[in-house]
């Protein structure tokens, strides 16, 4: 389906009613709740529609060549219409016929290009489509973000809404998903968990959203990346995995997943569904065509979403540095709307964020370049707590109409990533940072006291040993 959405295939483009049906009966499975990306196979089909002649597939004709056949088809009928009805619209008022044939010629020019143009009479049934899907919450607009990110129950559960009638998961909510076309940049200092916060985004768009993810890695080796990967698969010690220390029935689990993860992925390709998982350096050999390297790899995989780790490694053969972001960033963007998929990207913040902490995209490195671009900037700040345990705090640094201001995660590396707290004012990050301040200080005193208690008993320990 993703090849008809992109060539503007529409139901109305369709004479057959029972033809009209079955395609928004595969555009509803394609983009449902719990059948996204997706397509019913050839028997669900022909049980659906027993009065419907499917053509058999053919190896000689594209999906892409079907559908200019389809708009093509479409195009002859509504020429054919508007020649018969014009000779009566001539006789009566010969301007009207004018402005008829105007107003229909352009409709078609638009039909018969694809284009972004939108007149908005004709698209009215997809803006009513994209409101019933809304509405009646039958999927996002765009691939959700991870279930780990949105509320839970004491016990870990997802807590559902009441009015939605799924989880409560408000950065869905008000972002719809991650878009067609649209950049997400996810920044932070060196060593704050943002690589980790992109295997935890591809693991549930490989896993749960059942999306063919491509993963560019510019930093890390793909194999370091693929590590991460089936720790978080298995939802496993990261270090006891990455040190061969798995218990017995985590190591069972391990090997039915290397025995039993390509067979899956071909039994469900049989299911209509087309799931995979690539994950390349992309590396060409020459720095100036790193993001025509980029290109070609989505062009040749054909991803529903691409995740790009450390951009700011990116080259495009500027011999200035900044003027090689804004290139790079504007390749990203361009290949983001061209292409139609989300692409979401890590990068640096600059040594302002320690201070800031997520209160403008200032902090954001090459922040002109990046800023201008994206559709949602997300700050990242790692939060050390006792006994390892760690806490990424994101911050909204900047969005399109998104009220959130941020949220709390707790984090177990490759185990689990789960929201503890909801920010929806810029005040209460602060107060969190300075609570956190505060107690650190505490824990400092007390620490302080601890080592002068300690010194103070030597000392008198030492005194009476002298004087004996």
């Amino acid at each position: 389906m993703k090849t008809p959405l992109s060539e503007n295939i529409t139901a109305d483009i369709f004479g057959n009613p029972e033809a009209r049906t079955a395609f928004k009966f595969l555009l509803g499975k394609y983009q449902g709740r719990d059948t996204r990306n997706t397509v019913p196979d050839w028997d669900t089909l022909h049980r659906r529609f027993p009065a419907m002649e499917f053509p058999k597939p053919s190896k000689r004709m594209s999906l892409k060549s079907l559908c200019v056949e389809i708009r093509d088809d479409y195009l002859r009928r509504k020429l054919t219409l508007l020649q018969e009805e014009l000779p009566d619209i001539i006789d009566k008022d010969p301007q009207d016929a004018i402005d008829r044939l105007n107003k229909d010629i352009k409709i078609l020019q638009i039909t018969a290009s694809v284009s972004d143009d939108l007149l908005l009479a004709s698209s009215m049934e997809e803006v009513r489509r994209e409101y019933e899907m809304a509405k009646n919450e039958e999927g996002y607009l765009g691939i959700p973000y991870p279930t780990g990110w949105g509320r839970h129950d004491k016990d870990g559960r997802p807590e559902v809404s009441q009015r939605t009638g799924r989880q409560d998961h408000p950065l869905n909510e008000q972002t719809r998903g991650m878009q067609a076309g649209e950049l997400i940049i996810i920044y932070g200092r060196p060593k704050s968990l943002k690589t980790w916060l992109l295997v935890d985004m591809m693991v549930e768009c490989y896993l749960h959203q059942h999306c063919r993810v491509l993963c560019f890695s510019k930093e890390m080796s793909p194999a370091q990346i693929r590590t991460r990967t089936v720790a978080r698969i298995l939802g496993v010690d990261y270090l006891s995995f990455r040190n061969g220390q798995l218990s017995e029935e985590e190591e069972r689990e391990f090997f039915t997943l290397t025995e039993e993860l390509e067979q899956e992925e071909r039994r469900l390709k049989q299911s209509g569904f087309s799931n995979s998982l690539l994950i390349t350096s992309g590396w060409c050999g020459k720095t100036e065509q790193e993001i025509s390297a980029f290109r070609s790899k989505i062009e040749e995989f054909e991803p529903d979403i691409v995740f790009l780790d450390a951009a700011y490694r990116m080259q495009s053969g500027e011999h200035d540095w900044v003027r090689e972001m804004v290139s790079v960033v504007r390749g990203l963007k361009k290949a983001a709307q061209q292409y139609r998929v989300p692409v979401v990207i890590t990068t640096q913040a600059n040594r302002k964020g320690e201070e800031s902490r997520g209160g403008s995209l200032a902090e954001l490195a090459f922040s002109d370049a990046f800023g201008q671009e994206c559709d949602l900037a997300m700050r990242i700040i790692k939060i050390e707590k006792e006994e390892e345990q760690v806490q990424l705090a994101c911050i909204i640094a900047g969005a399109r109409e998104i009220r959130l201001s941020g949220f709390l995660l707790d984090v177990k590396l490759a185990q689990s990533i789960l929201l503890r707290q909801m920010f929806t004012s810029a005040r209460q990050i602060q107060a969190l940072f300075k609570a956190e301040e505060e107690q650190a200080a505490i824990e400092e005193q007390r620490e302080i006291a601890k080592l002068e208690r300690h010194s103070h008993l030597e000392g008198m320990k030492f005194s009476k040993d002298r004087r004996k």
